[in-house]
Order: structure tokens, then sequence, then C-alpha cells
């Protein structure tokens, strides 16, 4: 942290001598960001600061997307839309390995592949609206599991709000329907299982 923030211009050389320890290369990673976007400050902010040189740097951005992958998949995501530098479509094949679906979506909208963060987000939708059924046990669902819910469909038709009108018309609606089938699929599904109509609103009513 103090080598990002005081010695901006030494942090490949701290790469180096740690000779590619996977361990400690991501936690002085780890910190080095940390130090780094608390000099820098939040997206849209003023620039500056030591932090800067690191937060440019794609090498070293691509590098801990790596490790995140590895070590901390919860990570990647806010990493990803933080300011630091790396190449997108290099992170999207760590993700892909990692099988982190939520930075795989953003990765495939950011370049430009709306309907295939679409299906993503909406599979997301379906494993949260079919675990929230199942907890459910013919009664209400639970608080935990219907904000999972919720949160899915936010981040799903967030996406669908920020894509859509960008798209041909056809596109556009597609992508809602990608989203909202989903949902329809896991309601139809609760319901031929059983489910209690009460259950089935909760769920409805997050649209």
């Amino acid at each position: 942290a103090l080598v990002a923030t005081h010695f901006p211009d030494d942090h490949p050389a701290v790469l180096a001598a740690l000779g590619g320890a996977a361990d400690l290369t991501f936690s002085y990673l780890k910190g080095a960001y940390a130090a780094a976007a608390a000099t820098v400050g939040p997206p849209g902010g003023a620039s500056g600061g030591g932090g800067a040189a690191l937060l440019a740097d794609a090498a070293a951005g691509d590098a801990y997307v790596r490790l995140l992958c590895r070590f901390e998949p919860r990570g990647v995501l806010p990493f990803l839309a933080s300011r630091a530098a790396y190449s997108a479509a290099a992170a999207l094949k760590e993700a892909r390995r990692a099988d982190a679906a939520d930075a795989r979506a953003f990765l495939l909208e950011r370049l430009g592949d709306a309907p295939g963060a679409a299906a993503l987000l909406a599979s997301r939708v379906a494993v949260a609206g079919r675990a929230a059924f199942a907890a459910a046990g013919g009664g209400a669902v639970p608080v935990a599991e219907r904000a999972a819910v919720r949160a899915a469909l936010s981040d799903a038709l967030g996406l669908c709000r920020r894509a859509a009108p960008d798209l041909p018309p056809t596109a556009g609606t597609s992508l809602w329907l990608t989203v909202l089938d989903a949902l329809a699929d896991v309601l139809r599904d609760a319901r031929a299982a059983g489910a209690g109509a009460g259950a089935r609103g909760e769920l409805a009513a997050l649209v």
C-alpha cells in the first residue's frame, strides 16, 4: 500500500521481486489497489495522486483479475466496475474459467454483447427463483431468498433498461423477454409443483 501511494513507479519492481508467488502477489495487489482507490477517489471524481499510476496499469489489472478469480471470486465484479485499467477480453476469459457469472455479464455488456449478458442474468433469476420456492416449502418465501430474487431481477432489468434503447426494436424486446420469460418459467414450474399462490404472488410482484 505504501508503495502504491508514495512510490507509484516502484510497483512493477515489487511484483517482479515477489517472483510470481500467487498468494503474495494477490495480497500485495489487494492492498495496493485499495490504497490507490483511496488516493484517487471514486469513479467520476478528480484524478491524481500516486495511486493513479497503478490504476492506469492494464497489465497489473489483468494480473489482479486472474488472482481475484482464483482467491476471491466475489471481488472480481467490484474491481471490474472500478476505474482500474484492464483488458475486458482477457478478464472475460478468466471470469469464464472461474464461473463468475456476474462478472461475465458485466464484461459481455461492456463488450457489446447485451443478449449474452441478459442470458446470464436471466439464468441467475431462474436459480434464485427456484431456490426461493424450495425454501418456502409451501408457505411464504423467506426474507433472504426474496432478497436474492429481488437483487437478481434488479441486475437483469437494469441491463435491459440500459441496453435495450440502443438496440433495434426487435432485439430490445427480445432482451426484456429473456429476463421475463425466465421468471415466468420459474412461476409456472412452481405452480405445477404445488407452490402456494401467496409465494408465487410475492415473486411476481417484484417485477
